[in-house]
């Protein structure tokens, strides 16, 4: 009896649809084409500041977390589409699959939420560097600082959340065991903590802009600045349409496919912000 559960589909299919376990359709290839780039546009501006920051003896360690833990969220999501594949419905996945999968998404998304959390910092203390002249207290520096910490706390909270929301701990992942959870919504989170990330996505990017309008710069200083903010302006788009995944398909049971919308989402969030980071140290490598 066991034996025929977990040989059964994840997921109860639609009318008149019979579970593929062998050779499911999928988005294999052009979610690791996104992947690809992703990791290509993040991985030469990366090199360049980590190694400026190295040369003038200014490398911050969260750069390198930041990196590292992007690193694992990349490696992990490449991973996804070798096994069980990406954009694969959840009725074409066996029970005894799910338990794999589920704990795979459970690690990117703690790995997505560090990254996440610490680029932010990273950029936030960059605004402090550059826009905050030593020994003053001016809105940027106040406004940087309150948002540091608000940020912090916040996915903090997050992650305490989602590791004591069942017992034992790996019921998170293993519905095969006996367990229970405390009633979290979870696409309530989920919705939640993307609003979260488009607000502050915003916010970040506003902090400095009245500061950035009235400096006196060269052409080529503005010119920097403003394929910066463009960036971080496709950053915060990627954020509405993350959030608006998460809206969409939230509440449907179908979790295999729709994480992999939330995956790409992330990826591509966590790209636009590595490269607002980057691309004003990228000058100095040249």
């Amino acid at each position: 009896q066991q034996a025929l559960i977990l040989d059964g589909p994840a997921m109860r299919p639609p009318p008149n649809v019979e579970p593929n376990f062998d050779n499911p359709s999928n988005g294999n290839v052009p979610t690791q084409v996104v992947l690809t780039l992703c990791l290509a546009l993040i991985t030469i501006p990366l090199c360049g500041r980590l190694c400026i920051r190295f040369y003038f003896k200014q490398l911050f360690i969260g750069d390198c977390k930041a990196a590292a833990i992007n690193a694992v969220f990349f490696a992990l999501a490449y991973r996804v589409t070798i096994s069980p594949g990406a954009f694969v419905h959840q009725w074409n996945m066996r029970v005894s699959e799910i338990t794999s999968l589920l704990y795979t998404t459970f690690i990117i998304s703690h790995a997505y939420i560090f990254s996440i959390a610490l680029i932010k910092v990273t950029i936030l203390l960059e605004w402090i560097r550059i826009f905050v002249p030593r020994g003053t207290r001016n809105l940027v520096f106040w406004a940087s600082h309150i948002l540091i910490w608000v940020n912090i706390t916040a996915y903090i909270v997050t992650i305490i959340i989602y590791n004591v929301a069942c017992k034992p701990h790996n019921y998170l992942w293993n519905k095969l065991i006996s367990g229970t959870c405390i009633r979290i919504d979870a696409a309530g989170g989920n919705i939640s903590l993307s609003a979260f990330n488009l607000v502050t996505d915003f916010l970040i990017l506003l902090i400095p802009q009245k500061t950035i309008w009235s400096l006196h710069m060269s052409t080529k200083k503005k010119i920097g600045i403003s394929v910066t903010f463009a960036v971080g302006t496709i950053g915060v788009i990627v954020a509405f349409i993350r959030l608006v995944v998460v809206i969409t398909h939230g509440p449907d049971a179908d979790f295999t496919f729709n994480a992999s919308w939330v995956m790409l989402c992330s990826a591509a969030e966590t790209t636009c912000a590595f490269l607002v980071v980057c691309i004003p140290a990228l000058p100095k490598a040249f």
